[in-house]
């Protein structure tokens, strides 16, 4: 159907086991080559097992053409799940060999004289039984009886079982233990690596391309390897599958857009197209997270700088509340030390007052601290005690400073005269007054 439009003289991805087609992993050479061995050495057992789509019945295939037809006579059995009886059977029949009337000890022995005879004739007579894992227990275990089908130097009959993981298991019952310590060749394929998936899907396009020309792309190819996870059966059909869409959209280039839509199809998963409600969202979280960021890592002033060239129109026709008339006066100026923190600016302010506000002020030269008063001794004044000295003052911001000048608070000493004091003449009696002006004054 594609074939001309992609300049194929051939399907390069049909899922039947095509030898022609043969990809040799590392796994499948060995794989490949334990078969021939062992049927050459004539080693009697030998299993092959690995998962679903791995290439094992193509493998066998590939024996089956390779082998010399001369030397080589082959009983294929793709049905494993059958009695031993019809198993025996079934290799007469493959022999062009009616099987005899009796049990299974009569069809047995009739077998063993039918394989020497071959054997004598130089054949080398081969038992292979694929999806082995289906065969019943009671037949695996009837199996050794033929391992027992043996000359002095050789096996007659060499059998190869191929089947997925759960043959391993199945071979480790206590009941088969027997027929376990008979196989002597034992294999595994392994699924494809990710530069072994590459060459395999270069390797089947090279056998059937008219031009050398580039079908798949490269992101492509990676979106092909990751879903079909070294499968060779599972990379054939999304490539075929992929170039049928291909064809049908009329590209003839394959792109990870067409694989994710046929891989969302074999899968059973609605192909959904991404909505620019999600994008946008998805954008605007990322614009708040960056801007928390810089906030918090010291770019606040960037920020606001940003907002007020940037927003005028946020803060137009905001008035800014004086804070002298939201704050009741108090009843008793508070000192210094005891002033309240001033309030928090206005949330709503226009761009002037927000500058004002944050730009720092000067201090008012009525704010500026006296010189201490210089107390002078007089004749009233003598006596009196000096006054404490005077406490430091902490720091206090333009802010505060700024609040403290507006309620006209200011801890300086008075350096006014005191109001005359009522005096009274005190006469001392029994005492030299030190003074030549005469008796003490005490003020009250």
């Amino acid at each position: 159907m594609y074939l001309d439009f992609f300049g194929l003289r051939a399907e390069p991805f049909h899922i039947t086991p095509d030898p022609d087609f043969l990809y040799l992993s590392p796994s499948h050479k060995e794989a490949l080559a334990a078969i021939v061995y062992g049927v050459e050495q004539r080693k009697g057992f030998i299993t092959i097992t690995g998962e679903v789509g791995l290439g094992k019945t193509t493998i066998v295939r590939t024996y089956l053409e390779r082998y010399d037809p001369e030397k080589i006579k082959t009983v294929l059995v793709f049905n494993a799940n059958v009695s031993f009886d019809g198993l025996l059977k079934t290799i007469y029949r493959e022999l062009g060999m009616e099987p005899p009337d009796g049990d299974t000890h009569e069809l047995v022995h009739h077998l063993h004289l039918e394989l020497i005879r071959q054997y004598q004739e130089g054949w080398n007579v081969v038992l292979i039984i694929d999806e082995a894992q289906n065969m019943p227990v009671e037949t695996l275990e009837n199996l050794r009886m033929l391992s027992n089908l043996e000359s002095t130097k050789d096996k007659l009959i060499q059998i190869i079982l191929i089947g997925q993981p759960e043959l391993e298991r199945t071979l480790n019952l206590h009941q088969l233990r027997q027929l376990k310590q008979r196989i002597v060749i034992r294999t595994k394929l392994k699924p494809l690596t990710r530069q072994e998936s590459l060459d395999y899907i270069r390797h089947r396009l090279s056998l059937v391309q008219v031009h050398k020309k580039t079908i798949f792309t490269d992101s492509a190819l990676k979106r092909i390897v990751k879903e079909a996870a070294g499968i060779p059966r599972r990379i054939n059909i999304i490539c075929d599958n992929a170039l049928i869409t291909g064809f049908g959209y009329g590209r003839k280039t394959i792109t990870p857009g067409i694989i994710r839509e046929v891989v969302d199809d074999l899968e059973g998963r609605v192909h959904k197209r991404r909505s620019w409600k999600w994008v946008t969202a998805v954008l605007a979280c990322a614009l708040v997270a960056g801007a928390a960021y810089l906030w918090y890592t010291g770019g606040q002033e960037r920020i606001l700088g940003w907002a007020r060239d940037r927003l005028p129109a946020l803060f137009s026709g905001m008035e800014a509340q004086d804070p002298a008339q939201a704050r009741p006066a108090p009843s008793k100026p508070p000192s210094a030390a005891e002033a309240p923190p001033p309030p928090a600016p206005s949330k709503r302010t226009d761009p002037s007052t927000r500058q004002r506000i944050l730009k720092p002020l000067p201090i008012p030269e009525s704010l500026v601290p006296l010189e201490e008063p210089a107390w002078t001794e007089g004749p009233a004044a003598k006596d009196v005690p000096a006054p404490p000295p005077r406490e430091e003052k902490p720091f206090r911001s333009p802010a505060l400073l700024e609040r403290n000048a507006q309620t006209r608070v200011v801890s300086t000493p008075s350096v006014l005269p005191p109001p005359p004091p009522s005096v009274e003449i005190i006469r001392l009696e029994g005492t030299r007054s030190a003074s030549p002006q005469g008796p003490r004054l005490k003020t009250r």
